[in-house]
């Protein structure tokens, strides 16, 4: 099953849940301060084609989703299982798009996230931070009385094909501890091509 740019309504409420407040760090702050050590476990996905580094406490969610066959999402494992009651998160989402460069695809799900979102950007662009060229957005917002912050990137696959990698993070004591774990797992994420199968 494939997913269009044209139907980011669940990307849409993902983002929704995204905020921080008080002393705030950027984004090159953050991927300059990240741990050198910490507990993970490899996890590969053969239903979208990757594979990411994991902190221990982050487990697949079990949950339904209306389009599993191009979403994944990992969890603590204190959550009752709901993004939606909040929680340190990754979530990868795997895209279609007609457009055939990076930035064009980018620019157009930034527009209509803009469109169909409040939420608060501290910064965003390009960034050889990952393995490979890819475009970010660092933003904020509050959404059930409770405020997270969220990085996001969006990366190559094969031809039309994009992922869009979610960190996610409550901003509560340590919650920028949490961010930098989750950027140093993001780096860890392989994208398996036509020509690494």
């Amino acid at each position: 099953m494939t997913r269009n740019f044209h139907t980011l309504g669940f990307v849409g409420i993902l983002l929704l849940m995204v905020s921080c407040t008080g002393q705030q760090l950027s984004f090159d702050e953050l991927t300059h301060a990240l741990p050198t050590k910490q507990p993970l476990y490899c996890y590969h996905s053969d239903k979208l084609q990757y594979s990411i580094s994991l902190p221990n406490e982050l487990k697949i969610s079990e949950a339904d989703y209306t389009d599993s066959t191009g979403f994944e999402l990992f969890l603590n494992s204190n959550s009752r299982n709901s993004f939606k009651e909040g929680s340190t998160m990754i979530s990868v989402l795997r895209l279609y798009s007609t457009e055939n460069k990076l930035e064009n695809a980018w620019k157009k799900l930034s527009q209509q996230q803009k469109r169909s979102m409040d939420y608060r950007i501290y910064s965003e662009g390009q960034t050889n931070f990952m393995s490979k060229s890819a475009y970010y957005v660092h933003s904020a917002c509050t959404i059930s009385q409770k405020n997270n912050e969220q990085i996001t990137f969006l990366l190559p696959g094969d031809s039309s094909t994009y992922y869009l990698l979610s960190l996610s993070s409550i901003t509560e004591e340590g919650h920028q501890d949490q961010i930098k774990k989750l950027l140093y797992c993001a780096k860890s994420m392989i994208i398996f091509t036509k020509k690494q199968r």
